[in-house]
Order: structure tokens, then C-alpha cells, then sequence
């Protein structure tokens, strides 16, 4: 069985209801799927949103990292961000992107910097 490299996941046209969620994720840095079905949508979204989310980050659009557990039980968060062909994506669109943002860097975020933000 052959894999596709990493760089050659083709990239589709976003559908209009997307944009929203990449420009919030510009605007906010981090979410998590909670807080863009509070942002954006209604109540009973959530399982929309987080399926809208897998196809975005399934297309590079959006990276998706795990906030650390602090305990031995339960699930990790997992946190959205911009990934570069979101920036990009954005940047078409006319967006201007002011701050400093680089993907390749958010693997790295501690658990301090992400409960910190994300609260």
C-alpha cells in the first residue's frame, strides 16, 4: 500500500460557512470545537462543527493539537489552529495577517501557555 507524501494533499475550495471559522481562528489564535460552535453557531452545532473541523484539518486548512492532561483520567482537548494553507487561504481572500504566526511552532506549546489561553 503506497501513502501520499505530507505536502500532497490536494487543497479544495472552501465552501462559504468555512471561512467563518478560519477567520475566528485568526482572529482568536486557539479554539477549541466548543468555543467556535458558541461563536458561530447555535447550541446543538457541535457535532457539525467538529466534523467541519476533521475536513479542515484532514485538508491542512487547520491544525489540530492536544492540550496535555494534567491527570491520568479523562480525554485530552484537542485545540484548532490556523495551519499554513488556512493563512494562505486567508491572505487570498485580502485578509491582512499582522501578527507573527508560524505552524510548524504550535507543537510545541506547553500545557501552561494553552490552559492559559484557552481559559
Amino acid at each position: 500500500m503506497q501513502t501520499q507524501p505530507f505536502f500532497s494533499t490536494p487543497a479544495r475550495d472552501l465552501r462559504p460557512r468555512e471561512q467563518p471559522i478560519l477567520q475566528a481562528l485568526h482572529r482568536y489564535y486557539c479554539l477549541t470545537s466548543r468555543q467556535i460552535c458558541r461563536l458561530l453557531y447555535s447550541r446543538g452545532s457541535l457535532t457539525y462543527i467538529q466534523a467541519t473541523l476533521k475536513a479542515l484539518v484532514d485538508q491542512r486548512y487547520v491544525q489540530r493539537i492536544w492540550i496535555p492532561k494534567r491527570g491520568p483520567f479523562g480525554s485530552s482537548p484537542a485545540v484548532y489552529m490556523l495551519a499554513r494553507r488556512g493563512l494562505n487561504h486567508l491572505r487570498n481572500l485580502g485578509m491582512t495577517l499582522e501578527r507573527r504566526h508560524h505552524p510548524a511552532e504550535q507543537d510545541c506549546l506547553s500545557y501552561l501557555f494553552l490552559s492559559h489561553t484557552m481559559s
